[in-house]
């Protein structure tokens, strides 16, 4: 009898620790996987705020935001443009007859091919420049407008004159002023080959942070997440740092790093139960090209 309690208190004694070694594992495992979203959404939002105006130079305004208001998460769109494609100068503002064109002057490092234009990417590889279907920025220092390229045609002086379309990954009004005006900003105006626009926003019934490019569906990032929050750091006018603010800038100039701060909770636990955590990391990224000048070897000075 006394050998039987004795097994049995052994045996009590050793599945309470097993027990209880299976109830960390499994909590160290969710804090693993919620670690895990963090990660991956932060290391694709620091790629993408990093490069966010690449290849678009002179382009103040790569980054937007808005400011979700509480319940509603926040959101960013990132500018990218093909850092190896020539930028063209706007000679005239677009004409809208039936088409909406174009005139530029011919690049600096195009070369001619043919009837068109080519460039040779960062891999080596000839590229067009101007054809059908690639998708292209219209802008100035603050305003642009990505447009779809239908045709174009080199001119016996050499510019070129670009039908187009407005294309449908132009952020909407609620990302702010941005929207390219002709009448107002042809002046200095540039055109230069996008590579892309990237989206990212939180959906709260979900728990997911979800990016777009372009206009393709929604894909989920990372999931488990209870907040995402963006704010902006901005040089003042006494060339000091701010704290960062919720609301994004009116003037984009004045950015100098995105604050994100992602909430995030164990997956496969509910609040209340051992196994469930919280945690909340912040992560500032500083671009790396929103004041690159408007003057090079690939734009012209705009004629007086």
């Amino acid at each position: 009898m006394i050998a039987m309690l004795i097994t049995l208190s052994l045996m009590v004694v050793v599945f309470t620790l097993m027990r209880q070694n299976q109830v960390i594992f499994a909590t160290e495992t969710g804090v693993t996987s919620m670690n895990e979203n963090i990660r991956a959404a932060a290391d694709l939002l620091t790629r993408e705020v990093q490069a966010a105006g690449t290849g678009l130079r002179g382009m103040t305004a790569p980054i937007l935001g808005v400011d979700g208001d509480g319940e509603q998460g926040d959101r960013i769109a990132i500018l990218i443009g093909d850092p190896s494609a020539p930028v063209a100068h706007v000679r005239t503002s677009p004409i809208s007859n039936g088409t909406t064109q174009v005139l530029l002057s011919s690049p600096a490092g195009a070369t001619h091919v043919g009837a068109g234009l080519s460039y040779t990417d960062d891999r080596g590889k000839v590229q067009q420049l101007y054809q059908g279907g690639d998708r292209y920025i219209l802008y100035n220092e603050t305003h642009f407008s990505i447009v779809r390229v239908s045709s174009s045609t080199i001119r016996p002086d050499g510019d070129v004159l670009v039908s187009f379309a407005v294309d449908q990954s132009n952020p909407r009004a609620k990302y702010g002023d941005c929207k390219y005006k002709p009448a107002a900003d042809a002046n200095g105006a540039l055109f230069a080959r996008l590579d892309g626009i990237v989206y990212y926003r939180f959906d709260k019934d979900r728990q997911v942070i979800e990016r777009r490019e372009n206009h393709e569906p929604w894909a989920d990032v990372a999931s488990g997440i209870l907040g995402f929050q963006i704010r902006y750091r901005t040089l003042g006018d006494d060339n000091t740092l701010s704290e960062p603010s919720d609301a994004p800038p009116i003037d984009r100039e004045s950015i100098r790093s995105v604050v994100l701060t992602i909430r995030a909770r164990t997956p496969d636990a509910e609040p209340g139960t051992p196994k469930y955590r919280e945690t909340a990391e912040r992560f500032e990224i500083t671009p790396r090209n929103m004041r690159l000048p408007r003057s090079g070897g690939d734009v012209e000075p705009h004629p007086s």
